[in-house]
């Protein structure tokens, strides 16, 4: 019963970590940290008082396994429905351990005989944690590849230092390999800045390359650490996000946000831009150019929907993108 109970109190450490639960669901969070720490103290009482507690002790570990196992089915559930890029491989991985510790619990409170369960629960643990463990080293293996691709990369746009669109494809490329075990969800922008044909007339090409450095470095400032953006080609930036549609789509609003709050300064010029921005987000199996034909779509849906638009595409290349905000 103490080796169930150990193996509950790393599982639930394993679970929070491999299922994004902090960030998908954080109220959820809280709670299997208090049933984690529950484990700890349990175990730690039958360290402290030894025979003296063999008699009682069993009761309130099985109540403690037989409230954690069926919860987390329902939350590795939970967190599937709600995007969770690993939810899927943990329920096909930890269920045998989860069947395990609920057998070996219902055959200490007699409610069936389950011998078996004991002999069986840490070599099934250990064995599903080393096959989670591969995948997760895996995928971490190919971030890093994506990020030291993103750093070394001396492919760049000579004006603003962004990556430039070839590198930014690469690495849309790397991401969707099966290192990547090909389910991570990401969203690509595309953000276009809107009459920047008449800036260029009207101050020329000099005050033209100042601006698109500061929306460069405007957009920058409400990007998170790992979003990556490039310049595809002239006024048109990608942005690739590993988050959800949600999230994304904030991100947007951000985005197009900073250029309305206030207007850029150069050379004596206040010059009032917005942006125009298309929003795919990533498929399981989807080609990167079936991504880059969808958000183009959705681009093309935000210019025509007028200034400071933003465009969400659907799942295939040809569906109408949904305008979501628009000025």
């Amino acid at each position: 019963m103490a080796l169930a109970t150990l193996a509950t109190i790393f599982q639930i450490g394993f679970s929070l970590r491999f299922l994004d639960l902090p960030r998908l669901m954080p109220r959820t969070t809280w709670v299997l940290r208090i049933i984690q720490w529950a484990n700890m103290a349990w175990l730690l009482v039958l360290l402290v008082l030894r025979e003296h507690s063999y008699n009682w002790w069993y009761i309130g570990g099985n109540a403690l396994l037989l409230l954690g196992v069926p919860l987390m089915l329902v939350i590795a559930v939970a967190a599937w429905r709600k995007g969770a890029p690993y939810a899927g491989y943990y329920l096909l991985g930890w269920t045998p351990m989860l069947v395990f510790a609920a057998a070996l619990a219902a055959n200490t409170l007699g409610l069936q005989d389950a011998e078996w369960a004991e002999r069986g629960l840490a070599l099934t643990a250990v064995l599903e944690s080393a096959v989670l463990a591969l995948a997760l080293s895996q995928h971490a293996a190919n971030r890093h590849r994506i990020l030291l691709l993103a750093r070394q990369s001396v492919e760049r746009d000579p004006l603003t230092g962004a990556l430039n669109a070839q590198v930014l494809e690469q690495m849309l490329e790397a991401w969707s390999s099966p290192g990547s075990l090909n389910v991570n969800t990401y969203g690509l922008l595309l953000v276009d800045l809107d009459g920047f044909g008449e800036v260029n007339a009207r101050y020329g090409r000099a005050v033209g390359d100042a601006l698109l450095q500061q929306a460069l470095a405007r957009m920058r400032g409400v990007l998170r650490p790992d979003d990556t953006i490039a310049r595809i080609d002239g006024d048109c930036f990608g942005i690739v996000s590993e988050c959800e549609r949600v999230e994304c789509e904030l991100l947007a609003r951000r985005i197009a946000d900073t250029f309305a709050q206030r207007p850029f300064r150069i050379d004596s010029h206040e010059i009032v831009m917005s942006v125009s921005i298309g929003l795919a987000m990533s498929q399981r199996g989807e080609q990167v150019a079936a991504l880059f034909e969808r958000v183009r779509v959705a681009l093309r849906s935000a210019a025509s929907a007028g200034r400071n638009a933003i465009s969400v595409a659907q799942n295939s290349g040809r569906d109408v993108a949904v305008i979501l905000h628009s000025e």
